[in-house]
């Protein structure tokens, strides 16, 4: 693009790079599906699973992501690891981007989610 080609020969590259860097994914594929799943460290909750503690961080956090309030970012970043201790290995990191990416909504069917599998009742 900086040289000034024409759209056309534009087209032409990206295609060719689209061909190269997809037979590229292709040989790449099997050797990333062998790996073993090991759990990332910064999944892992520091804290142990209290129902109480647990119920009284969620119950912080439910109002703020029910109202959509920004605060809700502060809350997570106050409580981490209590929240943390409650999640399923590996799915804390999707709780938080929602929080931390400001949807809400979708934080808040994971509160509940969690909060349900681990028996807490959230009011």
């Amino acid at each position: 693009m900086h040289e000034g080609l024409d759209p056309a020969e534009i087209e032409i590259r990206w295609a060719a790079t689209e061909r190269v860097l997809g037979e590229l994914v292709q040989e790449l594929r099997p050797l990333v599906k062998s790996r073993p799943e090991r759990p990332d460290p910064r999944e892992e909750p520091t804290l142990e699973f209290s129902p109480a503690e647990w119920r009284r961080v969620a119950n912080q956090m439910l109002p703020l992501l029910a109202d959509a309030d920004p605060g809700a970012k502060d809350c997570l970043s106050a409580n981490r690891d209590r929240l943390r201790s409650a999640f399923p290995a590996g799915t804390f990191a999707e709780f938080e981007m929602r929080v931390m990416g400001s949807q809400f909504a979708d934080a808040l069917d994971l509160l509940k989610k969690v909060a349900k599998r681990r028996g807490v009742t959230l009011h």
